[in-house]
């Protein structure tokens, strides 16, 4: 039967597995490497302030540690290398963590970024340096930390009109031996620095109401999300004085929300988490829809694309958590 044919063709797939089990909603999640093991972990920090370690081989969490107060809860976890990850808390608290041989020790130096905002950490390098980025004091500003010390190094912050507070921040691709910065505002801007001397490259207005995340598909090309049924694409040329700035290119969505946006290794896909529990899955070089994964009951929350998984075949799984508290894993259009 024909019809059957097509309905069958267009059916969404259906998830590699899905992780159960969280005491709360999954607010972060991250891919880990571990050394000591050769496994490919994942990481999921919920509401409740815990952090679950997954081995994806055996489908079975292996560790829990109790990382932030449950009264603030995890906002974001992000995977450094040499089985390190960071845990950033509701209280603006950021801790190092390790993990060996199945247990999780608190590494070293902590720091504190600005509380009030939904901003979740990102991680960059400059030169041999690893950097934290967040939310300042001022909760407008993104304030840049040494990761080995938890001092503060540097602060960016907007020009011209207040933008309201930070609400998401991604480190670019370098671009040579530059670090660039991009963050999105309350109101709906995005600002793109040079970490180097923290001047304000370009800021231009991408959305009505806020703007809630970022996704960089190489040095050039970012993806922003926001309280409305739209993405927006944005092409940088940041080789230049002043920066160049193609015009906004709107992707319209079914449904209003974005919470967070990942593109995959080798910059082919992007998946963004949606309110309404959707991953829409785009095709990068015409961002072109691809696929509407649906598996959450509630909003998913955060999203992210693996490395290639030598235990799976050299694929790149896509993981998504949610509200409902669940993780779902995909593995999408793998052919390599």
């Amino acid at each position: 039967d024909r019809s059957l044919l097509i309905v069958l063709m267009a059916a969404p797939p259906a998830p590699w597995f899905v992780l159960r089990g969280h005491s709360s909603a999954v607010n972060g999640i991250d891919f880990l490497a571990c050394e000591s093991s050769h496994a490919a972990l994942l990481l999921a920090g919920c509401l409740a302030g815990d952090v679950a370690v997954w081995d994806l081989a055996q489908k079975r969490r292996v560790h829990t540690v109790q990382a932030c107060p449950p009264t603030s809860g995890v906002l974001s976890v992000a995977a450094d290398t040499n089985s390190s990850f960071f845990v950033h808390g509701r209280d603006g608290a950021v801790a190092r963590w390790t993990l060996d041989s199945g247990q999780c020790a608190h590494a070293g130096s902590s720091t504190r970024f600005g509380i009030g905002t939904f901003c979740k950490i990102d991680l960059a390098r400059r030169g041999g340096a690893q950097l934290v980025l967040g939310p300042d004091e001022d909760i407008a500003r993104v304030r840049v930390t040494d990761a080995s010390t938890g001092s503060p190094t540097q602060v960016l912050a907007t020009d011209g009109a207040p933008s309201g507070m930070l609400m998401a921040v991604r480190a670019l691709p370098q671009l040579g031996d530059t670090t660039h910065v991009a963050g999105i505002h309350e109101d709906g801007s995005l600002t793109v620095w040079d970490l180097r001397t923290t001047r304000a490259l370009t800021r231009t207005k991408l959305f009505d109401d806020a703007g809630l995340c970022i996704g960089a598909i190489g040095d050039s090309r970012v993806v922003c999300g926001a309280a409305v049924a739209k993405l927006a694409v944005l092409d940088l040329d940041l080789s230049g004085s002043p920066a160049d700035l193609g015009p906004p290119t709107d992707i319209a969505l079914a449904r209003a929300g974005t919470n967070d946006i990942s593109v995959r290794g080798d910059g082919k896909l992007l998946a963004a988490a949606g309110w309404d529990g959707r991953l829409r899955v785009f095709s990068t070089k015409k961002m072109a829809p691809v696929a509407v994964l649906e598996e959450h009951a509630d909003a998913a929350l955060c999203t992210r694309f693996s490395p290639r998984l030598a235990a799976h075949g050299g694929a790149m799984l896509l993981a998504a958590g949610s509200k409902d508290r669940r993780v779902s894993l995909w593995s999408l259009y793998n052919e390599h």
